[in-house]
């Protein structure tokens, strides 16, 4: 599996672990509900943290230094714009990581995750549709020896 396919894959699985909390978030009858949205928390938190540590600190420099200045300049666009998520994320997980303030204010945990989700959603789909075909045309081009456009 190349590079892009591994992102692509864990964007998948982070959009399906993302899609459980939000149902689940409706109705926290007890502390065990809370506990339980939490660890749902916990499985994205690990698979957003490794994603979002490759493309930010490995794939987004990369491909701001490619041959390609269209790659690399979406790639800069894109980082500038979207590179901050990993931030927020943390700031919410950790505002975030008690089972009584979650059980005590759900209706705050499910604004500040919608936000959070949405964000995550616009950046996956942007990367998966302009992004990634870039990068690959690009290094189709390059590794063939045509001239990048």
């Amino acid at each position: 599996m190349n590079r892009i396919q591994n992102l692509r894959r864990q964007h998948d699985l982070i959009e399906e672990t993302a899609a459980d909390i939000l149902p689940a978030s409706r109705n926290i009858p007890d502390i065990a509900a809370a506990e339980a949205i939490l660890a749902r928390l916990g499985r994205l938190d690990a698979i957003l943290t490794d994603h979002l540590a490759a493309e930010d600190g490995f794939y987004y420099p990369e491909l701001s230094r490619s041959a390609d200045p269209e790659v690399a300049a979406l790639a800069t666009r894109f980082f500038d714009e979207m590179g901050g998520l990993v931030d927020q994320f943390v700031a919410f997980k950790m505002h975030w990581s008690q089972a009584e303030r979650l059980y005590n204010h759900p209706i705050g945990f499910r604004s500040e995750f919608k936000a959070i989700f949405a964000a995550l959603s616009v950046r996956i789909h942007r990367e998966n549709e302009e992004l990634y075909p870039l990068a690959q045309r690009a290094g189709s081009a390059e590794h063939s020896g045509k001239a990048a456009a």
